[in-house]
């Protein structure tokens, strides 16, 4: 992150540190300079470079029994935080910090800071805790002070923790021709506050040896790779659900957007939109959305139920779309709004009926008359709901698309079919099971419908749905899958 990068940051969300204290803290004091040669050693250690890189507005202290011990004596980590925050420079920054809030967290690890178990589950708690009080600051661990224990467990808890924490790493300090294992057997100092203060200043002088080095989350890396598998999948639902308990690592947007695809995918317009309200209109999927025809979602909705193995569903969606297809030819090609010569019917107006009235009034409404009623055995009856089979009756008496009046003939035999009988039994149906009742209706009755698969009834359902003069986009029945790749994108 830059500089700026950072200011940016600063200006909008409070940082918080967790850094657990070790013995070199707040600084190591030998009986030799390691830079200089020259008198007392004073080097800072990994907490208080930790916090010349974070520069955090509140700083949680962890101390084991043995730190603590130290800390009731002369308050040392306190007192060299407040002394370093006195040097710490912001002329990068907007404003300086006023102020530091400082707390201390006693470890109960009753003189076992080696234990890993032990560490992984003290600090785990105190970090859930941390991250419920500040949960919209930026957390940050110091990962070079305290135990190997400690060390590591705080690399692991940040590796797999369910929120997001950026891990701060400390190179131990150094000088030119002495190895760190000879500068261990140099004779220790008793701490001086005086001593700690110096060394606080001397850093100043000197490069940084805190960084931010690179962590993958693996608890979000995993989460990732189920999320993209439900996506692809069209499974928004369990996407969504795995998405929310990473929400710390994700955009807003994107957790918007696979609720909006979740909502699209079930029809659900109204909370679609509303789930795309907080998301940039550049960021958001494209798709479909010609004014008042709902009917291209309708057959992405029951593409995907064929591509999510749920045939039952699909064949039982049929009839909706079949009618609705017919009547949008009817009304963009053949320009015959059918609203013109019906009326609703029945109990709040459950049945949309025919009326002899309306189509006695003009030639085209005696025309469908006479369409509907000729050569037929029984007399026609205009108080029986619309069916596929009238809206068939009137292409097949007025268009002049010989090709089209085969397809949706096709279309209505698969209706009758297949989704007839799996409307009205409880039965299990495969695609094997598709193409031997297509293959049987063809035996009975002569129609040349056997052999048909399912993706070939969608096939011809959209070639229907794409001769009724919509405009579609080249890719629009891609769009689920489109959607996948967008938002898969922005993980």
């Amino acid at each position: 992150m830059s500089s700026l990068d950072e200011a940016v940051c600063r200006r909008f969300l409070m940082r918080v540190l967790f850094s657990a204290v070790g013995r070199r803290d707040p600084v190591d004091l030998l009986s030799r300079d390691r830079t200089s040669g020259e008198g007392d050693v004073f080097t800072e250690g990994s907490l208080l470079q930790a916090i010349r890189k974070v520069k955090p507005d509140i700083i949680y202290l962890y101390l084991t029994q043995e730190m603590a011990y130290l800390d009731e004596k002369d308050d040392r980590y306190v007192k060299s935080i407040m002394e370093l925050y006195r040097h710490l420079d912001y002329k990068s920054e907007d404003e300086a910090l006023k102020e530091v809030m400082i707390h201390k967290i006693m470890g109960q690890d009753e003189g076992r800071p080696h234990d890993f178990n032990l560490c992984i589950q003290e600090l785990g708690s105190a970090l859930n805790k941390i991250h419920e009080k500040h949960s919209e600051a930026e957390l940050y661990v110091n990962i070079s002070s305290g135990t190997p224990a400690i060390e590591n467990a705080l690399y692991l808890l940040a590796s797999f923790s369910s929120y997001k924490m950026r891990v701060v790493q400390v190179d131990a300090p150094g000088f030119v021709g002495e190895s760190n294992s000879n500068n261990e057997k140099k004779q220790k100092v008793d701490y001086d506050q005086e001593l700690a203060n110096l060394s606080i200043l001397e850093a100043n002088k000197e490069k940084l040896r805190a960084y931010y080095p690179p962590l993958e989350n693996m608890n979000y890396t995993l989460k990732k790779r189920l999320m993209i598998g439900n996506i692809n999948q069209f499974n928004y639902k369990a996407a969504l659900t795995i998405a929310r308990t990473v929400a710390d690592f994700l955009d807003a947007s994107v957790i918007s957007l696979i609720k909006a695809a979740d909502y699209k995918s079930t029809l659900d317009n109204t909370r679609k939109e509303s789930a795309l309200k907080g998301v940039k209109k550049s960021l958001r999927f494209s798709e479909y959305k010609k004014r008042g025809v709902r009917i291209v979602d309708y057959l992405l909705y029951l593409d995907l139920n064929l591509k999510r193995g749920l045939l039952l569903d699909f064949f039982r969606g049929l009839t909706p779309f079949i009618i609705n297809v017919f009547e949008l030819y009817l009304k963009r090609v053949l320009k015959i709004p059918l609203d013109s010569y019906t009326e609703e019917r029945g109990r709040k107006g459950i049945r949309r009926c025919f009326s002899p009235e309306k189509l006695d009034r003009d030639d085209t409404g005696r025309k469908i008359h006479s369409l509907l009623t000729r050569g037929r055995t029984v007399k026609f009856n205009f108080g029986n709901s619309i069916a596929s089979w009238h809206c068939l009756i009137l292409i097949k008496g007025l268009s002049t698309d010989v090709d089209f009046i085969r397809k949706c003939q096709q279309l209505r035999d698969i209706e009758v079919a297949i989704r007839n009988p799996v409307a009205h039994r409880i039965v299990s149906l495969d695609e094997n099971g598709v193409v031997h009742m297509m293959s049987e209706a063809t035996r009975k009755s002569g129609k040349r419908t056997g052999g048909k698969t399912p993706a070939d009834i969608m096939d011809l359902c959209q070639k229907v749905l794409e001769a009724c003069g919509l405009d579609l986009p080249p890719d629009v029945w891609q769009t689920y899958e489109n959607i996948n790749k967008h938002i898969i994108s922005l993980l």
